[in-house]
């Protein structure tokens, strides 16, 4: 059985404008739950961007060693003809980092791009080496750090 919308009794509503707000239970306002919406919202993490030019190292901080044990990076490199994504894990034990690839997708692979991690003045560091890609790729990025007690 396939359940649609209108094989629902009594959904009237097409859209969030004609969905009725009941507050008699939870007491809330209108404006109690915009102001709950917003700081859900506010804690959604965006992506940055980063431009690689080639024949450089770059460094992007992943957390702060003494806070995280761990972070998670998220990431698209995109030339003009190639695009690759990926997500990066980086655990420190308070002297090494190990840096693993949790995920990566090609479509061709660019080459020349390299990720390692390291610890520097109290951060978990992702170092990136571009060496003569041809074009200077575009990163996009997101990272999430991890709370596991030091």
């Amino acid at each position: 059985m396939i359940i649609t919308r209108s094989s629902i009794t009594g959904l009237g509503a097409t859209s969030a404008k004609h969905v009725s707000y009941d507050n008699t239970i939870s007491g809330l306002t209108g404006e109690d739950v915009q102001a709950a919406l917003d700081e859900i919202a506010s804690g959604v993490e965006t992506y940055t961007q980063k431009d690689l030019t080639d024949n450089n190292t770059d460094h992007l901080i992943m957390g702060s060693q003494t806070a995280f044990r761990a972070s998670l990076l998220q990431y698209t490199l995109e030339t003009s003809n190639t695009f690759q994504e990926g997500v990066l894990t980086a655990q420190h034990n308070g002297s090494t980092v190990e840096l693993d690839h949790a995920y990566n997708y090609k479509d061709p692979e660019i080459t020349g791009i390299t990720f390692t991690s390291d610890l520097s003045a109290g951060n978990i560091r992702l170092v990136i080496v571009t060496l003569a890609v041809g074009e200077n790729p575009k990163m996009m990025y997101r990272i999430t750090n991890i709370a596991i007690p030091v």
